[in-house]
C-alpha cells in the first residue's frame, strides 16, 4: 500500500481556502507526489457575513481526472463539489456526487450557497491528471441561467420529489 502524501499548501496550492476571483490549478507534479495518491481540498467563502442571496460561479477551464465507468462510477480519481454546509438552508453535503473524465471546453458550476468545498482526488497523480478553475461571487438574481429571469417569484427555487 502506498502512503497518502501530505502536501505543503504553500508550495503547491493544495488544501487551502480560495479567494474569490483567484485562479486555482492542480499541484505541480514532483518526485514526492508522482505516481502516488493525492487528495486536495479547496474551500470557498463568498464574503464573511454576506447575505444568503450570494452564490459562487466556478468555471473549470481544464479538467482531467479519473475515468467514468458505465456512466455511473469514477475510477482512479474524481472531483467532488460540496455545496452548502450544516448551517445553510440548502446543501448537497450528504450526497455531493463525483465528477471525472476530461472536459474539452470550459464548464461552469453555479452553486446554491456561498459555502462551497471542492475535493480533488487522484489514486495515481501524474502530469496526465490536472485541473484549473476560477471563481466569482454573484447575486442570485443576476444568474438567469440557474434561477430564471425572476427568481424573487420562486424563493425556494428547488423542485420537489414527485411520486411515481
Amino acid at each position: 500500500m502506498i502512503p497518502l502524501i501530505l502536501v505543503d499548501s504553500k508550495r503547491d496550492h493544495c488544501n487551502k481556502t480560495v479567494e474569490i476571483y483567484e485562479d486555482v490549478s492542480s499541484p505541480p507534479v514532483t518526485a514526492e507526489n508522482f505516481g502516488r495518491p493525492l487528495t486536495c481540498t479547496y474551500r470557498f467563502r463568498a464574503f464573511r457575513g454576506s447575505p444568503k442571496d450570494w452564490i459562487l460561479r466556478i468555471r473549470f477551464k481544464k479538467f482531467k481526472v479519473g475515468t467514468l465507468i458505465n456512466g455511473t462510477t469514477c475510477h482512479k480519481g474524481y472531483m467532488q463539489i460540496v455545496d452548502g454546509n450544516a448551517k445553510t438552508d440548502v446543501s448537497n453535503r450528504k450526497e455531493p456526487g463525483l465528477f471525472c473524465g476530461e472536459i474539452e471546453q470550459p464548464q461552469t458550476f453555479i452553486s446554491e450557497t456561498n459555502f462551497v468545498k471542492i475535493v480533488f482526488h487522484a489514486d495515481n497523480f501524474t502530469d496526465q491528471t490536472y485541473f484549473s478553475f476560477d471563481s466569482r461571487a454573484e447575486q442570485q438574481f443576476e444568474v438567469y441561467l440557474r434561477y430564471g429571469q425572476h427568481p424573487e417569484l420562486y424563493p425556494n427555487r428547488r423542485g420537489e420529489v414527485v411520486t411515481g
